[in-house]
């Protein structure tokens, strides 16, 4: 092994304790990881906080990581047996897929829906601490025009990446409707940005005057309020009465569901992100008799990353962030659970 740095042998982390309705963080001491074959230690400059980490940490999800947070940007380190001695000193982001089999049939098709796959703050310690040992070959290349806090949400698998994946799943054609529930939020605003740089029409739904704000600075055609506006009505009479071409759910509620699955047009595709245990408020026969696709988005590719990240640096794209220390985790945490945050809290991590 090869590092650059003195490196402790303990670390500042971020334990969830009474996960479910009243969990909280604290803040404690543990060791520093060591690293396992094709592994490297990143040690992380800031980290983001992701709904899907906090339907683990509240409940809605199972917990079986105590230190949960699946996005950041960092510096290696050190690198383990197996993996190459010029990732030290780089500069890396930190993204859900640490980990893919890259042996299975799935991999052979798409590597993201690997069903081996290991994830930061799932089934491996999160980015909620110092210092994070990962897999060698996932971790993404920063370009140096890009600043770590702006960063970090284009890496969230609920976030950037995932929001390039699934507009690319949506099929749509240049000019085509696409609706976007939960817009303002930290999936959202990326997404109008990507649907905008690629050439799509967006309906932003979401509620309140800085939502409508931030979504139509960042690029949304129409704006709904789902509190105040008959949401599918509005739809129809923007698109001909027809429905938009497709739908991207980033709430993760049933209701939301089931009004994006009315605004979508017959052949239609509705790509799912927000997470809900239910069932989807979409029967088979009205699949069958409109003709529906219905695609499921969880992560996107190493070469969707990169095409983000040039997005980023061409002006494109850029993240809504609101950038907080280490310490409030659990205060702004609560606030991001409770959508009190527009865009993405990111956390700058004690060097």
């Amino acid at each position: 092994m090869a590092s650059i740095t003195n490196i402790p042998d303990s670390q500042l982390v971020a334990y969830v304790e009474n996960p479910g309705p009243e969990a909280h963080f604290v803040l404690s001491q543990a060791a520093v990881p060591e690293l396992a074959l094709n592994q490297v230690l990143v040690k992380l400059q800031v980290a983001g906080i992701c709904h899907s980490d906090l339907n683990r940490v509240y409940g809605k999800l199972p917990l079986s990581e105590r230190i949960v947070g699946h996005e950041g940007v960092g510096i290696v380190v050190k690198v383990g047996p197996n993996s190459s001695l010029d990732l030290l000193g780089k500069r890396v982001g930190l993204g859900w897929l640490s980990e893919a089999c890259s042996e299975c049939e799935i991999c052979e098709e798409d590597y993201t829906s690997c069903p081996n796959q290991k994830n930061l703050g799932r089934n491996l310690p999160g980015t909620f601490q110092q210092y994070v040992a990962v897999s060698s070959t996932f971790v993404h290349m920063l370009p140096d025009e890009l600043d770590a806090s702006l960063a970090t949400p284009l890496l969230c698998g609920k976030s950037g990446v995932t929001m390039l994946s699934a507009i690319r799943k949506a099929n749509l054609k240049p000019n085509g409707w696409l609706l976007l529930p939960g817009a303002g939020g930290g999936l959202g605003h990326l997404g109008l940005q990507i649907a905008k740089a690629e050439g799509y029409r967006v309906i932003a739904v979401d509620t309140g005057d800085d939502k409508k704000a931030a979504c139509i600075r960042f690029g949304a055609t129409h704006f709904l309020d789902f509190k105040k506006d008959d949401v599918v009505k509005e739809v129809l009479g923007l698109t001909n009465n027809l429905g938009v071409n497709a739908t991207i759910c980033t709430a993760g509620s049933l209701g939301a569901y089931r009004q994006a699955a009315d605004c979508v047009r017959h052949t239609g595709t509705l790509v799912c992100i927000g997470i809900h245990p239910g069932h989807l408020p979409a029967s088979p026969f009205e699949l069958v008799r409109r003709g529906l696709r219905v695609v499921g988005s969880a992560v996107g590719t190493t070469q969707d990353m990169q095409h983000l990240f040039q997005l980023a640096i061409q002006g494109k794209v850029t993240s809504l962030v609101k950038v907080v220390p280490f310490a409030e985790i659990d205060s702004v945490a609560k606030n991001v659970q409770n959508g009190l945050i527009a865009g993405r809290a990111v956390m700058t991590i004690p060097q």
